[in-house]
């Protein structure tokens, strides 16, 4: 019995490690195509930006705070547009490697309703997809890091409030 205690947690502990591994490889090319070819249907019918860093951020490093207590995050304040990306994500108990087609800023559930349907008629198109969540995020949270004297060293993403998930199989 305490064997098979013992392999149990063994297989946890390593079902993890994999998962990392898997979820660490990054992109392989058939993904990005695959990636690409999703984006594209969506931002040939909607109005939407490439995800990317905000320019501007990148030059807040070294710059000063003013007031308050550091260290700290500092919240990037400027609006961004409503913006698509697209990346893999392992999920699930049998880690199963996802696409992930994120927008952001796409608030109103009736075009949310529509780029779902776009997603799914273009994957219906390729070759062996890979199961598909379409997320919907309120708005990208950038954050500036800023060290104990108050100077900014660097720059980062902070928790974004998920509107919806959509799986598509």
């Amino acid at each position: 019995m305490r064997w098979l205690a013992a392999l149990s947690l063994i297989l946890v502990g390593l079902s993890g490690c994999v998962g990392r591994l898997i979820a660490d490889k990054g992109m392989s090319d058939s993904d990005r195509l695959e990636c690409d070819a999703l984006v594209r249907a969506v931002k040939n019918r909607v109005q939407l930006s490439d995800f990317r860093i905000p320019p501007g951020l990148d030059r807040l490093i070294g710059t000063m705070g003013s007031g308050g207590q550091f260290p700290r995050d500092d919240l990037w304040p400027e609006e961004e547009p409503r913006s698509i990306a697209c990346g893999t994500e392992v999920r699930g108990v049998f880690l199963t490697l996802n696409t992930v087609v994120g927008l952001y800023r796409v608030a109103d559930p009736n075009d949310q309703d529509a780029i779902v349907a776009l997603v799914q008629e273009r994957r219906k198109q390729l070759v062996e997809p890979k199961p598909t969540l379409v997320r919907f995020l309120d708005r990208e949270v950038w954050l500036v890091h800023r060290d104990i004297s108050g100077k900014a060293y660097g720059y980062g993403r902070g928790k974004e409030r998920i509107l919806r998930d959509a799986v598509i199989r």
